[in-house]
């Protein structure tokens, strides 16, 4: 519908200028027989004579819009009751009689003052990519509008008319790439040296990200930042985010870090081999350093594994200084464990 929806958009817009002429896309022959049975009013007609792609993007994917550039003439038929200055013999005519070069150039006027469109959409209902048209005055050489009249009927003279192109008309692939959701939180663990390690945990400002650090939906609304803690496991003086234990295990040394004041949600999820819950716990531990160096932040966190456990999900969010827990889609970080079924 796009390239459909632009010539309509591009017809009213001059229709609304050029009242009372009427305004038809089509070939130029058509419009020319409209006017042998119709002498009550002017005629301009939009002739879509070439298609251009924009130009080539090596990095476009098939789901994502592409951009044409299309190529008009517009013609101006005047009622065959008025004279036009083309030799029929009427010596009293003056400039108000030529209605063709009037039409031209009202429309020559009009993309003169508004080279830009008003917001248009590629798809009916104001769906679709938005675009504006840029329209671009074209002198194309002879031999080219030899071409273009010569496709018509035989019977139409060469009549004097304007290039435009208009570009660009966006196409939308039935099947669209959606866009990436904006972003609402940030996670961030810089240490690029420790010799600041001791000092105070400042926060971050309200403008580290592009959005407010707000979550609203149909349920709750956090009046905090959305700082996101990180845990990992702890073995053998290393940090981990995937390790292997035995199915008799009670309990794993894990390490927690963020913002202090606030509290981490954490749910530990009992899986079988098909990947179904068997079992889930969640439980609530306040955030005591801001560094992942920091020993203060070591705790055991209790394990109950079912039977025909094959791996264990242990996830963290945040939770708000007032009480509340982010939504469960705000996971901070994820360990795996995988469970070795002991003799």
């Amino acid at each position: 519908m796009s390239l459909a929806i632009a010539a309509h958009s591009l017809s009213e817009a001059l229709e609304n200028v050029l009242k009372p002429v009427h305004v038809v896309v089509d070939t130029p022959s058509a419009t020319a027989e409209m006017t042998k049975s119709n002498t009550d009013n002017d005629f301009l007609n939009i002739f879509l004579y070439r298609v251009a792609p924009s130009t080539v993007h090596a990095a476009q994917a098939s789901n994502e819009p592409f951009f044409l550039r299309i190529f008009a003439l517009l013609t101006p038929f005047a009622r065959r009751d008025v004279a036009n200055g083309d030799g029929d013999g009427d010596e009293g005519a003056d400039a108000n009689d030529y209605v063709d070069l009037q039409i031209l150039t009202d429309v020559l006027r009009y993309f003169h003052e508004n080279p830009v469109t008003d917001v248009m959409h590629a798809q009916d209902g104001n769906a679709g990519t938005a675009y504006r048209l840029h329209a671009i005055p074209q002198a194309p050489e002879m031999e080219e509008l030899n071409h273009i009249w010569t496709t018509q009927n035989s019977a139409i003279g060469y009549r004097l008319s304007a290039v435009f192109e208009f570009s660009l008309v966006p196409v939308d692939p039935l099947e669209q790439a959606q866009p990436a959701t904006p972003v609402r939180s940030a996670m961030a663990q810089v240490a690029a040296d420790m010799d600041r390690k001791d000092e105070a945990f400042t926060g971050f400002e309200t403008d580290f990200t592009a959005f407010p650090h707000l979550r609203q939906d149909e349920q709750q609304q956090w009046d905090g930042p959305e700082h996101l803690p990180t845990l990992l496991a702890r073995r053998d003086g290393a940090l981990l985010s995937d390790l292997n234990v035995a199915s008799d295990v009670t309990s794993i040394a894990l390490r927690l870090a963020g913002p202090t004041g606030f509290r981490a949600v954490i749910t530990t999820s009992y899986r079988d081999e098909a990947g179904l819950e068997l079992a889930a716990t969640t439980s609530r531990r306040a955030i005591n350093a801001v560094s992942l160096d920091d020993i203060s932040s070591d705790f055991d966190h209790t394990l109950e594994i079912p039977a025909n456990t094959t791996e264990i999900v242990i996830s963290v969010r945040g939770g708000t200084a007032t009480g509340g827990d982010l939504a469960l889609d705000r996971v901070g970080s994820t360990i795996t464990l995988t469970v070795e079924q002991t003799p």
